[in-house]
């Protein structure tokens, strides 16, 4: 008898492929995704120019900067949490439940796909929609006015667009 009581098919079996399974913050759950999962959000986001990618990070990132906010624990000076770009980056990128299990495509996928978002992000920094501040020696962002204000017309993109470098 093999090594654990296991027959030789059942650890081949084992180490086959499985499917990526993510987290869906909409289902509050983890359900199986194609492999492509990454891909197919790089390449989504890739296509867009920049300062509409901006448009959807900011519509994604400002409700869950509120919401954290709104939540904080202003007792000692803590404040609101999971305000570091990389929180709030996770927002957009499917999180792998097994992340042992993706492959080195999936990986560099899914570390493209964060650049590309971090790019959007450091455009609304430079648009003024979203500003970045240090605590703890950590990089926290917060919605500005103009964000906020730019968010309820509905003008992200092209606020983002006006105001970036050519």
């Amino acid at each position: 008898m093999p090594l654990f009581g296991r027959s030789r098919d059942e650890v081949e079996q084992d180490l086959g492929p499985e499917p990526a399974t993510v987290w869906d913050d909409a289902l509050g759950d983890w359900h199986a995704m194609p492999a492509t999962v990454w891909v197919d959000a790089l390449e989504r986001y890739r296509a867009m120019p920049v300062p509409e990618r901006a448009a959807e990070v900011l519509a994604t990132i400002a409700p869950a900067l509120a919401d954290s906010f709104d939540k904080a624990t202003w007792k000692a000076g803590i404040g609101p949490l999971r305000t570091e770009g990389n929180s709030l980056l996770e927002l957009l990128i499917p999180s792998p439940k097994r992340p042992d299990k993706l492959s080195p495509e999936q990986w560099r996928a899914m570390h493209e796909l964060r650049v590309t978002l971090a790019e959007a992000l450091n455009a609304l920094v430079i648009a003024r929609l979203v500003i970045n501040y240090e605590r703890s020696s950590v990089i926290n962002y917060a919605v500005s006015p103009n964000g906020l204000a730019a968010v309820g017309r509905g003008d992200v993109a092209d606020v983002v667009a006006r105001r970036l470098p050519d």
